[in-house]
């Protein structure tokens, strides 16, 4: 059965995980050179540094040109934080699925 994420259909319902200093541009490319048709997710990124306009994590959630699918995992336990970190990340047009960790790291 394919995963639908947005109107899109993914052949293999299998979602990359997203790993903090591991699934950057460069890696989420070579992952679709040899596994296409998956759903890659950007590195997982604190709500909070997002909000805040860290530098690091503003690099953190840049996708490649190439990347026609933008999916990224935002993780925070404050309910301010992570709302408005997604309500920017809308505003912005910077995803087109947002997965929300609420337990992992406890913040």
């Amino acid at each position: 059965m394919p995963l639908v994420l947005r109107g899109r259909e993914f052949p293999i319902p299998v979602v990359l995980a997203p790993m903090a200093g591991v699934t950057n541009i460069p890696f989420r490319a070579q992952c679709r050179k040899f596994g296409p048709g998956l759903v890659y997710v950007s590195e997982m990124v604190m709500a909070a540094a997002l909000v805040h306009g860290n530098e690091k994590t503003k690099k953190m959630v840049a996708f490649g040109p190439d990347e026609d699918f933008r999916s990224l995992q935002i993780y925070g336990s404050d309910p301010e934080f992570v709302g408005k970190a997604v309500r920017a990340l809308c505003e912005q047009d910077i995803a087109d699925h947002i997965d929300m960790n609420f337990g992992c790291p406890a913040t």
